[in-house]
C-alpha cells in the first residue's frame, strides 16, 4: 500500500490490475492522494473482475478503463466511463485493424441477427475507433495535438482499400483491409496518396486527388 501511494504521489497515472481487491486499494490510493482526480486522467489498465461497485468508483472518480479489445467495454459505456482500447499484445497483436475487428466483433453478435439498425452498427464502428484514437490522445495528454484530424494538429492518417465502418463491410474481412497510404505528422510514410486518391471511385476522390496535386507534404 506504501508503493502504491509513492507511485500516486509522483504523478503516475497508469494503473496495472485484473483483481478486485487490487481495484479497491487502487481508488482508495488515488482518492487519497489527489482532491481532483480527474485532471490526472488516471488509467486503470487491462482493467477486469470489477465490482458494480468499482465501476461506480471509476465513474464518479472520472478514470479511464483501458481495455483489451477483446474484453466487452458495454457496462464502461453505458456508465458514461471513458474507453480506451489497446492490443493486449500478444493477445491480439498490434495490428490495429485487428485491434478494431476484435472491439467491433463484441457488439455486433445480435446485431449479425438483424435485431439493430444500420445508423447503430455505424455508430457502433465509430465508437470503436474514437476509443483507439481520440481517447488514447487524451488519456496521454496528447489530445491537443493528435487524436483527429483537425486545424493545428499533426495529420496522422492511413487510407485503406475499403470503409470499415460501414456495416455492409462484413467483419470477418476487417483485418484483411489494404492500406494503400500512412501520414504520420504531416510526412508520407508509406504509399502515395495522390496515387491512392487518383485509383479510388467517384468524384470526391479525384477532387481529393487533385488537392493532393496542389498541397506540400513531407514526401
Amino acid at each position: 500500500m506504501g508503493s502504491i501511494k509513492k507511485c500516486v504521489k509522483e504523478g503516475w497515472t497508469v494503473v496495472f490490475d485484473r483483481d478486485n481487491e487490487a481495484n479497491e486499494i487502487m481508488m482508495s490510493a488515488i482518492e487519497g492522494r489527489y482532491n481532483q482526480v480527474s485532471q490526472h486522467r488516471i488509467r486503470f489498465d487491462n482493467a477486469r473482475n470489477l465490482t458494480a461497485e468499482d465501476i461506480h468508483h471509476i465513474r464518479d472518480t472520472n478514470a479511464i478503463a483501458c481495455l483489451p479489445s477483446e474484453i466487452d467495454g458495454r457496462i464502461f459505456r453505458s456508465n458514461g466511463i471513458k474507453v480506451i482500447l489497446g492490443s493486449d499484445t500478444p493477445v491480439n497483436g498490434l495490428n490495429p485493424l485487428r485491434i478494431f475487428q476484435s472491439g467491433v466483433s463484441n457488439n455486433e453478435g445480435e446485431h449479425a441477427k438483424g435485431k439493430a439498425r444500420r445508423e447503430d452498427l455505424e455508430r457502433h464502428r465509430i465508437q470503436i475507433l474514437r476509443e483507439m484514437t481520440m481517447n488514447a490522445a487524451f488519456a496521454t495528454f496528447s489530445d491537443a495535438e493528435l487524436g483527429s484530424l483537425e486545424p493545428r494538429k499533426y495529420p496522422d492518417f492511413v487510407l485503406i482499400s475499403q470503409n470499415i465502418l460501414d456495416p455492409g463491410v462484413p467483419l470477418s474481412s476487417i483485418a484483411n483491409t489494404r492500406v494503400l497510404g500512412t501520414v504520420i505528422g504531416g510526412r508520407v510514410v508509406y504509399g502515395s496518396l495522390i496515387d491512392c486518391f487518383s485509383r479510388a471511385d467517384g468524384m470526391l476522390a479525384r477532387q481529393y486527388a487533385e488537392e493532393f496535386r496542389s498541397v506540400k507534404l513531407h514526401d
